[in-house]
């Protein structure tokens, strides 16, 4: 079931369909939360309330990106868990952290922190592929490898190479749904 579809079913008074929403995002709303906490607790307790806040707040919800949606209303909540101050020290070399993900490349503490969640997920989705899969995807796109150097290193056909390319990301894909 797609997101909007959810969004629908909760909005039609099925409150039941909602815990879809938790179980597929409950790691990246965790991870937005404890990015910006540094405390597993604190960042539990904000990602509980984050729930809370997208559960009231889906009347509100417009046709944008779902995801985006959610990671705002859980980075918001995060800083006013940050604001209202911690019951737990805040080390200068945490916040120092929270400053170069601000001054980072994208500039936006939220990009990054999803942008990271969707690599390491990436990342563990590849790990599990079969190595004939795992090695072409590494050398196609990691190591920036085109189908001949790979055929030439590999002593496989090209065809070959494009085929296991081809499979590979439809394991890709169909692992990350």
């Amino acid at each position: 079931m797609s997101d909007k579809q959810i969004v629908e079913t909760v909005l039609r008074g099925d409150i039941n369909a909602f815990s879809e929403v938790v179980e597929r995002y409950k790691g990246l709303i965790y991870s937005i939360c404890l990015k910006i906490l540094r405390n597993p607790s604190e960042a539990e307790n904000a990602a509980q309330e984050s729930f809370t806040k997208i559960y009231i707040a889906l009347s509100n919800y417009n046709e944008g990106s779902f995801k985006s949606w959610i990671c705002t209303i859980s980075y918001r909540t995060a800083i006013d868990y940050f604001r209202k101050g911690s019951k737990y020290k805040i080390y200068e070399n945490d916040i120092s952290d929270m400053e170069e993900y601000l001054e980072g490349d994208k500039g936006d503490l939220l990009e990054k922190i999803v942008e990271d969640e969707t690599n390491e997920q990436m990342g563990n989705i590849i790990e599990l592929l079969p190595d004939k899969y795992k090695m072409i995807i590494q050398d196609f796109y990691f190591m920036g490898k085109s189908h001949k150097q790979i055929s030439l290193e590999r002593n496989v056909a090209i065809k070959t190479i494009e085929s296991r390319l081809y499979r590979a990301r439809n394991l890709i894909k169909k692992k990350w749904r």
